[in-house]
């Protein structure tokens, strides 16, 4: 009778452990709290930060300007610069590649190239501030210094979600750049084209560590674009439509203080048209908390 009372005991005492385990605390527990994203940033692990989810196709986040070995991600914690937003990161390779689609929000007329680091005021890049910067799990912030513009980033498998606030201003610009490289990658072919006063396309084909890679996007912005003036490097072109080495497109628009803009950036290895569909499948409403 003691043995079978003991048993029960026993049996009651297992099945409350295994219904501790299954409960809702435990299983809405966010774990990715005890995290540091900023792990293998710095020395030679050759981290980048970003917006991904596991799997994932599109790796968003920051580029600094500096170019080398410990920058083979495109991202080191030493460095307080930012010239793009790029949709495809390396991370923990020890070898230059990717970082194609630059999106970087400016504003005013600007030099159409990275810049150079002695000089703040040269090409696309701002410094940041790292007290201004949050990395999360799926999720990128910081703010632009020379711009005054408040960057955050997120993504699904396939499509990249950036929103940007602004200061008012008629001279905001989003650079679309299929120019900019790190390290080892060159663009070979590039093209842009404005579909829609809200939609841009494109496509960049570039050789390094890859040696024929092509990646194809699509670009749906939450605003109307005032003026989309396409260019050869600093060279300004006639049309909406380019094809060339290294296009870069400028999406102009006017904004109110604390304004936002949305931009939804879908990619694809094949076309055009299943970036679209990635964007379709994945990502057909502008719920940027949602994603």
């Amino acid at each position: 009778m003691k043995k079978l009372s003991y048993l029960t005991l026993i049996l009651i005492a297992c099945l409350y452990a295994c219904g501790s385990k299954n409960s809702p605390k435990a299983s809405l527990q966010n774990l990715t709290q005890y995290v540091d994203p900023y792990i293998g940033t710095g020395d030679h692990g050759h981290v980048f930060v970003g917006a991904n989810v596991p799997f994932g196709f599109v790796q968003l986040g920051p580029t600094n300007i500096t170019e080398g070995w410990d920058w083979s991600s495109g991202y080191h914690i030493s460095d307080s610069t930012i010239f793009g937003f790029t949709h495809t990161h390396l991370n923990g390779t020890g070898i230059g590649d990717l970082c194609d689609l630059s999106f970087m929000p400016v504003i005013g007329n600007v030099k159409l190239d990275k810049g150079v680091a002695s000089d703040p005021n040269s090409g696309t890049y701002s410094l940041f501030n790292r007290n201004a910067e949050t990395v999360k799990a799926g999720y990128y912030a910081v703010h632009l210094n020379r711009y005054h513009i408040d960057v955050e980033l997120t993504a699904t498998k396939r499509v990249g979600f950036h929103k940007y606030v602004f200061p008012a201003s008629d001279q905001v610009k989003v650079i679309i750049d299929l120019k900019s490289k790190i390290n080892w990658d060159d663009p070979v072919d590039t093209y842009l084209v404005l579909e829609d006063e809200s939609t841009v396309s494109g496509y960049r084909h570039s050789k390094g560590w890859a040696d024929n890679q092509k990646l194809f996007f699509t670009a749906s912005f939450s605003k109307p674009i005032k003026q989309f003036i396409v260019s050869e490097g600093e060279d300004v072109q006639a049309g909406t439509e380019l094809k060339g080495k290294g296009v870069i497109g400028q999406a102009l628009f006017d904004t109110k203080d604390k304004e936002e803009i949305y931009v939804k950036v879908a990619l694809s290895a094949v076309s055009i048209e299943n970036a679209k569909l990635n964007m379709q499948a994945e990502l057909p409403h502008w719920d940027f908390k949602q994603t």
